[in-house]
């Protein structure tokens, strides 16, 4: 793999890691939205109890202090003449009435305290998730930028090195190749002034010693 495709994978590769982290991110907010959904239903049938409780007991005080059908307040303002109730009993069936809201109330708004204590507790818990998995992601980004730029400096080290080979080996042909053609040119000169066939002889010698040395 070449330094364009091993970069534009490992780009890739973080772009993927990008997507999985938003892919993450939208499910926690799916489902923290099914939470959110699933508490204002319990709540509402919490306060539709509550008012059912509240009708309730409102008519057991007016069936209590009227049982023949008049209304409360005419039947607590008559008094004995209105529903044949003494003062004392209507006070009583009063305050039980009181007390009984007050017991209604307290439940319901224990359960509706409840449910938004555990939203709460859904709503921190889906926080720390979206936490760790932001974590999670930018760390392997993080890791892969740098094993990225490691690859790409190292990449770069192994090309300079070997640039650097070519061209010592290349200057180091040069030489021998003046090397060679400075002790050729020398054993020419030297048969040149023997002359004759014989220094013909002596210069083709000259210069397979000099192609010998040369080449060792």
């Amino acid at each position: 793999m070449d330094a364009v495709a091993a970069k534009s994978y490992s780009e890739q590769y973080e772009q993927m890691l990008r997507e999985q982290l938003e892919q993450a991110l939208d499910s926690i907010d799916r489902q923290e939205q099914a939470q959110i959904n699933r508490y204002d239903t319990e709540l509402a049938r919490v306060e539709a109890a509550r008012q059912n409780a509240l009708r309730g007991a409102y008519a057991d005080y007016a069936n209590n202090i009227n049982p023949y059908g008049i209304q409360a307040e005419a039947a607590y303002a008559n008094g004995l003449r209105g529903a044949g109730k003494s003062e004392t009993a209507l006070a009583n069936y009063y305050n039980t009435y009181q007390n009984m809201l007050a017991q209604i109330h307290s439940l319901k708004d224990g359960q509706a305290s409840d449910l938004r204590l555990d939203l709460d507790d859904a709503l921190a818990q889906n926080e720390a998730s979206r936490t760790a998995a932001r974590g999670d992601a930018y760390n392997s980004i993080l890791n892969e930028r740098i094993r990225r730029e490691e690859s790409e400096y190292n990449r770069a080290q192994d090309e300079r090195e070997y640039a650097f080979r070519l061209a010592q080996a290349q200057q180091e042909q040069e030489n021998w190749q003046k090397e060679f053609e400075l002790k050729l040119a020398a054993a020419q000169k030297s048969s040149a002034k023997s002359g004759g066939s014989g220094s013909g002889r002596s210069a083709s010698a000259a210069q397979s010693s000099v192609t010998d040395g040369a080449g060792g």
